[in-house]
């Protein structure tokens, strides 16, 4: 079969009984721009590619962050109170303001965050209620030492001098001996009682129906005699000391406090034993009633010697 093809650079082959012409095109002094590609069509047109750069238009943009945004500020806000009579700082408190304006008499607290966000709070307007911040009741919490002095001791039973005031106006009240802290613990660092919630002996019939287990709180009573109530019905509820699980979690702020009930249970103990120790603490919190304002002024214990 005679060559049909005319290009010079052509070679002519048989494609299924049909005579094809195969071409190599030779492209010479193609110009293109710097940062461009050569590249050859099928049909043997030739294109450049070329990436383009633009210099980038850097803008700087300042976003504000609040306190109230969670992705960068926790909430562990404490409160502490100065006391200039005695020159010292002498309580906490469980609400946290952004500000409190000086006033004798009185203070105030003001938000720019949260829930009382955009509002300022009076307090300490007169003796109406007590422990109500911003509208809501928080509990006392007043927690005291017992100490041994170096001796080992059984802790039988205490007996706390609480004066619970109802004010009639700024300055005539009167006292109710049934109204005390709701809830006590006593702890060290061996032994805890659990948590308890304090309710008044009204008559002997009282006696058959405490002490009563209400989930992780043991309701018990107390009997007020002469101003004193005095509670006796506390024993050792940590399930096993050496077991590596602490008795009390704290906060992290080290301030509050609570018993952890997967260390301090009220069952799984046949014999009931006395809390015993060098020393023990005192835990009341809690108050039902804010009409009353809970004053504590004393404690007696009664302990026992031990080996």
């Amino acid at each position: 079969m005679a060559c049909t093809c005319t290009g010079v650079n052509c070679t002519q082959y048989e494609l299924n009984g049909v005579a094809m012409c195969q071409c190599i095109t030779t492209i010479n002094n193609v110009d293109y721009p710097q940062n461009c590609v050569l590249e050859i069509l099928p049909n043997g047109n030739a294109v450049y590619r070329c990436l383009d750069f633009v210099q980038p238009i850097i803008v700087e943009q300042k976003l504000p962050i609040y306190f109230d945004n969670t992705t960068y500020f926790e909430e562990v806000s404490w409160t502490i109170s100065y006391k200039v009579s005695e020159g010292s700082w002498n309580s906490y408190f469980s609400f946290y303001p952004d500000y409190s304006p000086y006033h004798n008499n009185m203070f105030q607290v003001g938000y720019n965050w949260g829930v009382d966000k955009g509002t300022i709070w009076n307090h300490l307007m007169g003796n109406s209620s007590f422990c109500v911040f911003q509208g809501i009741k928080h509990n006392p919490i007043i927690e005291f030492p017992i100490v041994n002095e170096n001796v080992n001791k059984m802790l039988n039973s205490i007996s706390l001098n609480i004066e619970s005031k109802h004010y009639q106006n700024d300055w005539d009240f009167t006292i109710d001996k049934n109204k005390s802290f709701k809830n006590m613990f006593i702890y060290n660092s061996t032994n805890c009682s659990g948590l308890l919630s304090l309710n008044p002996q009204k008559n002997l019939a009282d006696n058959r129906k405490y002490p009563k287990l209400n989930g992780n709180i043991q309701d018990i009573l107390f009997t007020s005699v002469e101003g004193k109530q005095n509670i006796n019905y506390f024993f050792n509820r940590t399930v096993n000391q050496n077991n590596n699980i602490p008795i009390i979690l704290k906060d992290k702020n080290n301030i509050f406090r609570g018993v952890n009930s997967e260390a301090v249970k009220f069952t799984g103990k046949k014999v009931l034993e006395r809390l015993k120790g060098e020393s023990f603490l005192v835990h009341l919190e809690g108050n039902e009633d804010s009409r009353f304002n809970l004053v504590l002024k004393n404690i007696v214990s009664n302990t026992t010697i031990y080996e």
